[in-house]
């Protein structure tokens, strides 16, 4: 399965991709960069996959800290 990298990063460490480098497609004005699904990443849950940096800002949440 190939991917743009919009949909890469909304799907971020659910699974591990080959970048295939920039395409240019029919009826797209500009080049789009695509990555090939190569198989389930290795984290725990999907909460952690989107996760970026592994830390998620938390604004106003002091005492939750």
């Amino acid at each position: 399965m190939v991917v743009a990298s919009a949909t890469q990063r909304l799907l971020g460490a659910l699974f591990e991709y080959d970048d295939l480098g920039t395409h240019e497609l029919k009826g797209i004005a500009e080049p789009v960069q695509m990555f090939r699904v190569v198989r389930e990443g290795d984290t725990e849950s999907r909460y952690e996959a989107k996760r970026v940096g592994g830390r998620l800002p938390l604004v106003g949440r002091q005492e939750e800290l």
